[in-house]
């Protein structure tokens, strides 16, 4: 994962922002903390991510009956 590559969608690399947590595209990891912000590890092969791939700020995605509003891809 190249950190300095800028993500204006969601993709394999991307931090996301959403209404319900932050979401670190990688693999599937457990949550972790950056400078007083909890992340959570999510793999390029879940659900939640096919789902959201693509999707840009504004967007909302649905999985398993919950919405999440896109706040933030960098």
């Amino acid at each position: 994962v190249d950190i300095n590559t800028p993500h204006t969608q969601v993709e394999f690399g991307s931090v996301v922002f959403t209404d319900k947590r932050n979401l670190f595209i990688s693999t599937g990891i457990e949550e972790f903390e950056v400078e007083d912000k909890s992340y959570f590890g999510l793999s390029a092969q879940a659900p939640l991510f096919k789902n959201m791939t693509g999707s840009k700020v504004g967007d909302t995605v649905s999985f398993n009956g919950i919405e999440y509003r896109i706040l933030e891809v960098f």
